[in-house]
């Protein structure tokens, strides 16, 4: 819940047909779909909006009831935007649709369909309302929520498309979803990390919207894995020997066939002695702390040609049974370079559900948020959803073949402890590979029992922001955008 000034129904109206007449407007209808009761409650406020949105040379259909051939307004061929039922637009929602695409554009990439974040304004206090954060990218084959909820935008191809699909009378955002998943499957649908549709609620909770917002709607795809699959692990250690047997007893119940490496980072001899009776490979990285290098170092003495995936695993990781099945699982194609799964503290509570960005909060004053993070199981609703994810915790990251051959792995130089697998992240997906989490599955993450916590200042953070402000639209390509790499 945010309970500061700004909410997107106070965006000042006239800025947004000012800049309409100033930069580059592709021609577009917008649909708006009221029930009866909702519009005439906040008619003054709705016809506004419409009288604004035509200002910018918008063409405005408002749908009540459902009493609009929508068949029609696919005909015209134009981009259109798509308002869900009972939902108002900020009025310069077409405008910052349009900056986007022009952005797009610039950078080497084609049309590509649209949403953004959904805002609810609790009607028992106008001072209370909620921001519903989607992931920044969907692919409908990863997903299983309606990425649509509230408001898309579709440049005209994709509206020719969508002319030829369409099977029900109704315009909105359960139509579109299923027009993806049926049809294009492998197309991208990016989010404006900012919020252009809102509503209003009555004494409704933050969890229950979230739950309204990311319902299931299908069963995302999944692949059947083989058993006798092949993967190599790579566990940092540093003496605690108890925490490292107990990760790597849980490793093998999880997975039968594997080649375990522990890399040591100067623990005592009796710790080293304790492990080798683990049947495990001990290599040793003699070096200061540098959480990179160490694995960097365990990559070098391994012929990865051996192994399909390459699992990276905390020493104070316990991992689930069925983890390593369920992570290999959701390698559905060759786009997916890395998964990750769902972490929680010894207590319960989440400790990572993927990673977002925000436009709302900045966490550690970056624009990434770890989704759902410390909150109880009973409190989450994203993290539940497997998802395109912005990053992935190298605490316990399974990384196909061709992506480490592509990428390597950390960057030892730049970032040497601190998110040095969020770079690592960046880099798989500048070279066009895919980031998934997965729910289905949990592991236990003592996280940093081996070394502490403690950093002295937060350089790499803001590299880690300066490098995805270079790349963090990678590839938007035709090809990529579709899926044939």
């Amino acid at each position: 819940m945010y309970t500061n000034n700004f909410r997107s129904s106070d965006v000042v109206d006239v800025t947004a047909f000012n800049i309409a007449k100033t930069i580059k407007m592709r021609p577009c209808n917008i649909v708006l779909s009221y029930s009866n009761s909702f519009f005439h409650e906040h008619k003054e406020l709705i016809e506004s909006k419409i009288l604004n949105l035509k200002k910018q040379g918008i063409n405005v259909i408002v749908n009540i009831d459902n009493l609009i051939d929508t068949n029609l307004i696919l005909q015209s061929g134009s981009d259109l935007c798509i308002v869900d039922k009972d939902y108002i637009p900020r009025t310069d929602c077409v405008v910052k649709f349009n900056q986007f695409l022009n952005f797009i554009k610039i950078n080497g990439g084609n049309n590509v369909a649209l949403t953004s974040n959904i805002e609810f304004i609790d009607e028992s206090s106008k001072n209370n309302f909620y921001v519903c954060e989607k992931p920044e990218a969907y692919v409908s084959h990863y997903s299983e929520f309606n990425y649509f909820r509230g408001i898309t935008y579709l440049p005209a191809n994709l509206v020719n498309e969508l002319l030829k699909y369409k099977k029900e009378r109704s315009l909105c955002s359960d139509t579109i979803c299923k027009f993806f998943r049926e049809k294009f499957p492998k197309l991208y649908v990016y989010k404006l990390p900012i919020i252009l549709v809102f509503t209003y609620c009555k004494q409704i909770s933050e969890i229950d919207i979230k739950r309204i917002i990311f319902e299931q709607v299908s069963t995302p795809e999944t692949v059947e894995v083989s058993e006798s699959l092949k993967i190599v692990t790579l566990i940092p250690f540093k003496n605690n020997a108890d925490l490292t047997v107990k990760c790597i007893r849980s490793l093998r119940k999880a997975w039968k066939n594997l080649d375990i490496f522990a890399i040591n980072n100067n623990s005592n001899e009796d710790v080293i002695k304790q492990l080798e009776l683990e049947d495990c490979n001990i290599i040793n990285a003699n070096v200061e702390y540098n959480y990179s290098l160490i694995n960097n170092i365990g990559l070098s003495n391994i012929n990865i040609e051996n192994y399909q995936y390459i699992l990276l695993l905390n020493n104070d990781v316990l991992v689930d049974p069925n983890a390593v099945k369920d992570m290999l699982s959701c390698f559905i194609d060759e786009t997916i370079g890395a998964v990750g799964c769902k972490l929680k503290y010894p207590d319960g509570r989440l400790q990572f559900g993927g990673v977002g960005l925000s436009h709302k909060y900045r966490e550690n004053n970056h624009l990434w948020y770890h989704i759902d993070q410390f909150k109880e199981e009973s409190d989450c609703a994203l993290s539940n959803f497997r998802q395109h994810s912005q990053s992935l915790t190298a605490a316990c990251m399974l990384i196909s073949q061709d992506a480490v051959k592509k990428c390597g792995l950390f960057n030892s130089d730049v970032f040497p402890i601190g998110f040095s697998d969020a770079y690592l992240a960046l880099k798989l997906r500048k070279n066009g590979f895919n980031l998934l989490y997965t729910p289905n599955t949990s592991c236990v993450h003592y996280e940093s029992v081996s070394r502490g916590y403690g950093y002295p200042d937060d350089l790499e953070g803001i590299l880690l922001e300066k490098g995805s402000l270079m790349f963090n639209l990678p590839n938007l390509t035709w090809e990529v955008i579709h899926g044939s790499r």
